[in-house]
């Protein structure tokens, strides 16, 4: 049986949540046309989105924003997104990252969600982004 439309987003929103995590970003703008079109280029750009057949066409970066901003509600997921002036990932688990993306591999029908993250963080202006001081 196929996933619905809201759990395919819902993945994909926990997904990109620790992919962003994992490239060291802890939060992004808020600004709702350039969040959309980040995430709509970086789902154009992902080889696992045809895994997720109902995220598709322009309204894609849609479709994830509006996950996000859902996301801080949804309690049974190992990643959701705070949202007030910076969108921010967060963990729901007392895991690393490491161990929630391989949580996801197991969850989910594919593994690539550290390249979703790179191909969303890069459709970001510097000042757009906020990094892990290491």
């Amino acid at each position: 049986m196929s996933q619905s439309k809201d759990a395919q987003v819902k993945d994909v929103v926990v997904g990109l949540a620790l992919g962003t995590l994992a490239c060291g970003v802890t939060a992004v703008t808020s600004n709702k046309a350039t969040l959309e079109s980040a995430a709509r280029k970086a789902w154009t750009q992902w080889d696992g989105s045809s895994k997720y057949p109902s995220i598709v066409g322009f309204s894609s970066g849609n479709l994830i924003w509006m996950g996000i901003q859902r996301s801080a509600r949804r309690r049974a997921t190992v990643a959701a997104w705070a949202t007030d002036r910076w969108v921010t990932p967060y963990l729901l688990q007392p895991w690393t990252v490491a161990e929630a993306l391989e949580h996801m591999v197991n969850e989910s029908p594919t593994a690539n969600w550290r390249s979703l993250g790179a191909s969303f963080i890069a459709g970001f202006h510097p000042d757009e982004i906020l990094r892990e001081e290491r």
